[in-house]
């Protein structure tokens, strides 16, 4: 997988920490102002550019369409449980253990 530059994983984080925040994903307005860009467009390309590197999908037309793929397809490490690991927290969502197996 691709690595990230610093301005795609401040991105990225900034989508998981308003996805975490109110259950569901910024909109590219939303995003913009939580990361101080002004033009959508800028916002559009770090999106494109995340998801052509794996890091996010987008469901369909919508406004709140950004998904993060699970740690798996990011191809992070599991739990002891085998379960894939958050990528922001490194904390497995299902059973609560942090930490690689």
């Amino acid at each position: 997988m691709t690595p990230l530059t610093k301005r795609q994983k401040e991105v990225l984080d900034a989508i998981a920490a308003f996805d975490k925040a109110h259950g569901y994903a910024p909109t590219f307005k939303e995003l913009a102002h939580a990361l101080g860009i002004t033009s959508l467009a800028a916002v559009a390309a770090h999106i494109n550019n995340l998801e052509s590197k794996g890091y996010l999908a987008r469901n369909g037309g919508g406004y709140r369409n950004i998904q993060v793929l699970p740690a798996q397809v990011c191809g992070l490490k599991s739990c002891a449980e085998g379960h894939a690991l958050c990528y922001f927290s490194g904390e497995c969502p299902a059973c609560g253990m942090r930490g690689a197996a």
